[in-house]
Formats: structure tokens, sequence, C-alpha cells
């Protein structure tokens, strides 16, 4: 049987700062690679990640079916994950409010859930993973973001309600990303990406995905 993992998301999921394993995504691909050459994974299965430094849930419900379709040309049992929220629930000065305000994002994450029900019931949502907001307030390399845990659980606490609500799956990253799996206070090291890898990994396992 062929099967598709299409990842949407962030830098995160495009796997910033793991010159070790290229991010928790690229780590998932390769481990599913290797099963296959080995025969230890029976299905035949394409991993597409399709995460973009900045993005938010705005973006990706604006790119997620053109890109959806790009991917699609052959028939396969198609997988979505999507992966965000960070971006979202960053307080942006300027604006006076978050980047994607709380209910914006609760809209988006509807749109999405519709959208790709529309191709597939397969739908997981990775949980938000915590930050060190010691390191955030503001972000070095944008003095007009700020990045705080408490806006983070909020908006993790409303994805992990529509996904139950609405019969998607989520994986809940609460507290399994540590101060010292951070690279810069935001995105995670290659010791952070290989816990995200792990995490997904056993999930995809459990429900007999991979």
């Amino acid at each position: 049987m062929s099967k598709r993992i299409i990842i949407f998301g962030t830098s995160i999921t495009w796997g910033a700062w793991d010159p070790e394993g290229g991010g928790w995504v690229n780590r998932l691909r390769k481990y599913i690679e290797l099963g296959i050459e080995n025969e230890k994974i029976k299905d035949e299965i394409i991993v597409y990640n399709l995460g973009i430094d900045g993005d938010n849930s705005d973006k990706i419900v604006k790119r997620f079916e053109g890109e959806y379709k790009n991917r699609t040309i052959y028939e396969a049992e198609d997988f979505i994950i999507f992966d965000m929220g960070t971006n979202d629930a960053s307080y942006r000065e300027s604006l006076q409010s978050n980047e994607v305000p709380l209910k914006k994002y609760k809209e988006n994450i509807l749109q999405l859930i519709k959208k790709a029900k529309h191709y597939t019931n397969n739908i997981i949502f990775i949980g938000i993973t915590n930050i060190d907001d010691t390191k955030t307030n503001p972000i070095p390399w944008n003095k007009d973001a700020y990045y705080k845990n408490k806006n983070i659980k909020d908006y993790n606490l409303a994805l992990k309600d529509l996904s139950k609500n609405n019969d998607v799956k989520f994986i809940d990253m609460a507290d399994l990303i540590t101060k010292e799996d951070l690279e810069d206070g935001l995105h995670p090291n290659a010791g952070g990406h290989e816990k995200i890898f792990q995490k997904v990994k056993d999930f995809l396992i459990e429900n007999k995905i991979i």
C-alpha cells in the first residue's frame, strides 16, 4: 500500500537549528526510508516536509490546497499533519495583539480541518512546544515579537479541544521540551528535535500509520 505523510508547518517543522539530523521531520523521513530498505516497514511511504520559516495558521490556510494538490498526483492513502501555533501565539508590539488573535486562530484551525477532510480523514495536529521565555521577550532578531509560554498554553489548549471536538488526532507536546532542548529559547536544538521525532514516531507506530 502506498502512503503519503504531508506535513505543513513552520521553521520548527522545516528543521531549524538541527545540523545533526535536519529536524524532526527529516529524522522521521530517514527512519521510514531505512525501515522500508530493511523491510521492517512494508508500505511504500513518502514524507513531504512543507515547513516554512515564519509561517502561521493564516498563511497555511492560504497555501494548503495548492501545495497539497501538487504533491498528490498519484493515488495513495494520505496522512496530513499540521504543526503550527508558536508564531500565531506571539505578541506583536506594533499590532498590540497576538500575530494571529486566538479567535482567528481557532477559525483557521476549523478551516484547515474542513479543507483537509475534503481529501482524507487522516488528519493529525502536533501540539505546540514550550519555549524559554526568558530569552524571547523580545526575540533578538525581531524586537517587535514577544513569545511567552502563557500564550502558547492558551493556543495549545484551543488546538487540543478543537482536535477532540472535530474527530482529528492530536499529539500533545506539553512539557516535552525543556530549556536544555532549545537553541535560542524558541527553536529546538538537535536534542529537542530528537524528542519531537520520537514522540511523533511512536504515535504513528501506535496508530499503525507506519
